[in-house]
């Protein structure tokens, strides 16, 4: 599984609409419109995280997490946990150049 996937599986069971979602983190449309279709394939660190934040929000303002006892510093300590997830799910590799071997 993708972070793509990840989070589209987060959006999805928060319920909300990319405009939804884009009203509420602050990130265009437009740029959710290419993350989602994968046109994006490494968006910005920030971007990620207004994502996260706006989704796990919504969770919790939906009551979600009524019925776990669980604070809001736990809350938090959660969502950089998986905005760490998602940027080292897919992030930019370095191309290193290939050594070729020298015939004797």
């Amino acid at each position: 599984m993708t972070w793509l996937d990840k989070l589209l599986a987060m959006r999805k069971a928060s319920g909300m609409s990319l405009d939804e979602l884009s009203r509420a983190s602050g990130v265009p449309k437009g740029t959710l419109a290419k993350i989602t279709s994968g046109a994006t394939r490494d968006p910005k660190l920030e971007t990620i995280r207004q994502l996260v934040d706006r989704i796990i929000d919504q969770q919790v303002a939906d009551g979600y997490f009524a019925g776990c006892p669980i604070t809001f510093k736990d809350v938090s300590i959660a969502k950089d946990v998986i905005v760490a997830s998602l940027k080292t799910i897919y992030h930019a590799r370095i191309s290193y150049p290939t050594m070729e071997q020298e015939q004797t």
